[in-house]
Order: C-alpha cells, then structure tokens, then sequence
C-alpha cells in the first residue's frame, strides 16, 4: 500500500453545505488530576543537594565502565552497560556507550560469548544504537529447520533477552519471527511459576509480556526496572549504581513535576478548557507524552514546546472532530493557513483562544531561537507548515464525517497519517532539541523521509484500533474505512490493521540502522512517538481519551511518586 505524507487542496463549501451540524455528544473524561501539579513546589535547595550527591557517584560509575573496557571482556561490558541504559542514567555517560559498542561491533565475539543471554544481549544493544548487527548471530541456537532449539525451553533469562531483542527485528531477520513465538510461548508457562513480587526476573518477564522495553515508555520502564534491579541477588547488584539510578530518578522527576506545574498554572491563567469544555483537558497527559520523547535535562525547552503545542492541537483536534460546523472549521482552517494574528477577528469567538494560543506558542519558540548560537527562523517556518498541513488534514476528515462521504481506506490513510501528528511532533521536538539542528535535518523532515512512514501508520492505526467503538459516531477511523473497503468484519478489520501496524514496526527498525546522516536526537523522537503509541492505545482502549483506565499508573509511577531512598 503506497502512501504519502501530502495533502493538497482541501475541500470548499458552497451555500447548501452551510448548515448547522448537531454532533454527538463527547461527553470526555474529566481531568483526574485535580491541583497535583499546579500546587507542586520546587524546592532548589533539596535539588542541588542532591545534585551534589550524584556527583561521587557517576565518577565511580563511570570508572566502573571504563574498567570493564580496559579489561576487554565483551560479556561484562555488555552486561554493565545494559545495568547502566536500562536505570535511565546512561545519558550521563553517552559517549563512553557508544565508544565501547562500536568496539563491540567491529570485534569478533570471544568464545565465553556465546550463551544465549548474552548474544540476545549484544543483538539488542547493538541494534538500539543503530548498529547493523546481522540476526545470524543467532544460527548457533536454531536446529536444522531454522527453528530455536528446544532444549533452550528452560533457560528463562536467555528466552527473556532473546524476546526483548526480537522486538527490534526487520523482515529480513525471519528466523527471529520463530524465535520470538517460541520465547512468547516459553515465558507465558514459565510466569506461572515465578515469583513475579519477589524475584527480580519474575518482575521483568511479568513486565516484558505486558509491554517489551523496546516499545515502552522510556521513564516509566526505567522505574520498574529500578524496582526490578533491587531484588537482584546481592552478587549481582551493583549498590553504587543502584543509589545513582535512584537519585538521578528523583532528580529527573522533580525537574519534570517543575516544569508540568508551570505549564498547569498557564492553562489555568488562560482559561483554555474552561471555555472550551467539549474538549479533553489533558495537560498531564500531554506532557507525559512530552517526555516519551525527550526526558532529558538539557531538552527542557523542548518539553515545554511540545506538551503546550499538544494541548492546543488537542482542542483543535476535539473542535474539528466533536464540535464545529463545516463553515466554522473552514474559517479556522484558512485562518490556520494565513498564520496571521490579525485573522483572529473573523473567528468564531470560541475559536479564538485557541487560534491564538497556537501563534503564541510558535512566537514563544521563535524568540527561543535568539538565544541559540545559529537562530534560524526557517525552523519555526518549518513547525507552522506542519501545523497548517495538520489543520488541512483535519478539515478533509470533518467534512468526510460531516457529508457522511466514507472514503476508501486509502484516501483516509493518506489523510490520516497527518492528524495523526508524528510530523508536526518530531519537527516540533527538532525546532528546540539541540542548537546544532541544521536547515538539512528540517528539509529531510519536510521531504516525508522513509523512517516517517511506518510511524505514521503506526500511531494512526493504534489510535484507530483504540478508538473505533468510541469515534464512530462522530468520524471514520481506519477500521470502518478498511471493514467497508474490504467487506470483512470489524474483528477482521481488526486484525489486519494490527498485522500492518507490526509490519510497519519492523520497517522502522529497518530505517533505525545505520548509516544515517541525522542526528540520533531527532531519530529519537520518532522512536518516541512510537513508543508513547503501544503504550497509550490498546484494542478499544485509548489511554489519552480515558486516562483513568490506561495511563494512570504509568503517570504516577513517573511523576508523582519519588522512589524511597
């Protein structure tokens, strides 16, 4: 199926089409949030005082790594580096990473490198980092028919790396499709004899099986990890890196409760959900998906771009799909186009806070960019193009709706993979990311790259899939479209668009290899987007609509709750 990321023309009205559409109530979740994060302090002094204490504490662990380097045995620098990515500290220490893995890449293994939870390892490492690691690694542990040996059936924590590291598999690593079914099937009847509340890998099969690191939301798996690490046995944990792991978490959180507590206050001052109630009011939801793509502390600018642009796409999302005629969304969406304040005033008076809060966010960007060694206003004129393309995109699919015009399941994709938002994200997350982003790595992300396409499909049908029940009377999703397309049954839609999302996220691994020109920050956000996708939507669940069901343990767990020291 071809599809591209453009969008022409969107449609006009004429006289007859402009009539009064009574829709379907919403009627949204409230927020559940309450004054958590409005009311929260920051409390400096306690922040530097903890600063303070890291500090030891990285020297040690950065001496740790260099040694296991020095010592040029691959299984323990593999291993200790994996004990430093899966906590969430290796940002400290990026460099030194990289350094070793690439080493790893172009060394022959040594023999004592041959277990299977150490080659599962090397695999996934390897392809995390963008490595071309070819899956033959793995032919020593197939029997004669390509398929895994069973005699591995009871070695859970090699089943438990080879599972993990199959999530990065392409369509060209074929033996992996086995190899993961059988680890699947391996760790389902092994889980029911794990303790999965006292052992460290009874917690990290249970948690692996309900969602792979690979496709998790990076903050919310570093605290179960965390959690997972301290029932290790004392021979294997390593109580230095434990301590830092569980410092930086609280330091990192304190940073994001800080700045959601800024971006609550704001949406309180401007009264944003108060005069828009049909809409979701999801401001925590928004940055959580914020840091699904950068967690960093030097990315903070970018959080805040991002989780404030989400919020205003939001409403304008709920406005197109639950709320405004035809007329009032073609005036929004040529206002949209001329970008120019002096629009607001042919408005519709509900839509003009929103319209505003939009051209606010891009000028609030814009004066970021002064700040930065190479200010460039082709990036800010980069996010409002892909604002406007979105705002088209969501015109095309109200007037679909509101003509009840169902379109073929390819014209909706076509659509469809620009509301559902991975441009404008990932071109939001470059304006502010890193003052070295250059005016190639935007003309590349204007140009529909090849990594662009299976993201876009992937979160528009996971959303789609998650939705379906709770959208059809007010919007086609790709399911209806697919079931009247292909005349199957919803289950049948079902299925198949979840076959199509699972062989969109091998093409992605398939881009995520190297070589590549861009920078691995901005790769980063695509594989954030993604991530925040397989968490957010299940089948008939969208956690961002009710958040309640889905979202709000990983929420807790990653912004309310310190972890105890």
């Amino acid at each position: 199926m071809a599809i591209t990321a453009e969008v022409g023309d969107y449609p006009s009205l004429n006289d007859t089409d402009q009539k009064e559409i009574v829709w379907p109530l919403a009627n949204f979740a409230k927020d559940i949030w309450g004054d958590i994060f409005t009311s929260y302090t920051f409390d400096q002094q306690v922040y530097e005082m903890l600063v303070m204490e890291t500090e030891p504490l990285k020297k040690e662990v950065r001496c740790l790594l260099m040694e296991a380097r020095n010592e040029r045995k691959i299984v323990k620098q593999l291993e200790f580096i994996n004990t430093i990515e899966r906590p969430g500290i290796s940002y400290h220490f990026k460099d030194e990473i990289e350094q070793q893995l690439e080493e790893i890449f172009t060394t022959k293994p040594p023999k004592d490198c041959d277990d299977l939870t150490t080659t599962a390892l090397q695999f996934r490492l390897l392809r995390q980092h963008g490595f071309p690691i070819s899956c033959h690694i793995f032919d020593e542990f197939m029997d004669t028919n390509g398929k895994l040996k069973n005699s591995l059936g009871g070695d859970i924590k090699g089943l438990l790396s080879l599972y993990e590291a199959a999530q990065l598999r392409t369509k060209e690593d074929i033996i992996l499709e086995d190899a993961l079914a059988f680890a699947t099937t391996s760790l389902k009847h092994a889980q029911a004899t794990l303790p999965l509340t006292s052992s460290s890998i009874g917690q990290q099969v249970k948690r692996a099986l309900e969602l792979p690191l690979h496709k998790g939301h990076e903050r919310t798996e570093v605290r179960y990890y965390i959690s997972a690490y301290e029932l290790e046995d004392d021979s294997l944990r390593n109580e230095t890196l434990l301590k830092l792991a569980k410092l930086d978490f609280n330091l990192r959180q304190m940073l994001h409760k800080k700045e959601l507590s800024e971006l609550s206050r704001r949406r309180r001052d401007l009264k944003l959900i108060s005069k828009h109630d049909y809409a979701r009011d999801r401001m925590v939801e928004c940055y959580f998906w914020a840091l699904g793509i950068c967690f960093e502390p030097q990315h903070s600018k970018c959080r805040i771009l991002l989780a404030k642009t989400l919020e205003a796409i939001s409403i304008i999302d709920d406005t197109y799909d639950a709320y405004g005629t035809l007329g009032e969304l073609q005036i929004f969406t040529d206002a949209i186009q001329s970008w120019d304040l002096k629009e607001m005033d042919g408005l519709p008076d509900y839509m003009k806070s929103f319209y505003k809060a939009l051209l606010d966010i891009s000028e609030e960007a814009e004066k970021e960019l002064a700040n930065y060694k190479e200010p460039s206003s082709y990036a800010i004129h980069c996010y409002n193009d892909r604002c406007k393309d979105y705002c088209r995109s969501e015109y095309v699919e109200a007037n679909w709706f509101q003509k009840q015009d169902l379109p073929t399941f390819d014209e909706y994709m076509k659509v469809g993979m620009v509301t559902s938002c991975v441009n404008l994200l990932v071109t939001a997350a470059s304006v502010l990311m890193t003052k070295s982003t250059t005016k190639e790595v935007f003309d590349w992300l204007a140009s529909a790259p090849k990594i662009m396409e299976p993201i876009m499909l992937v979160s528009r049908l996971l959303n789609d899939i998650a939705s379906h029940h709770a959208e059809k009377e007010r919007s086609a999703t790709g399911v209806h479209c697919y079931m009247n397309n292909s005349n199957v049954s919803e289950e049948e839609a079902m299925v198949k668009l979840e076959e199509i999302v699972e062989d969109a996220w091998k093409d992605f691994n398939e881009e995520w290899i190297r070589p590549t020109h861009i920078p691995r920050d901005i790769l980063n956000g695509f594989l954030g987007v993604a991530r925040l996708c397989f968490v957010c939507y299940k089948r008939d669940l969208d956690g961002y609509t009710e958040p309640a069901k889905l979202l709000k343990p990983y929420i807790i767990a990653t912004l309310v709750d310190p972890i105890v020291i």
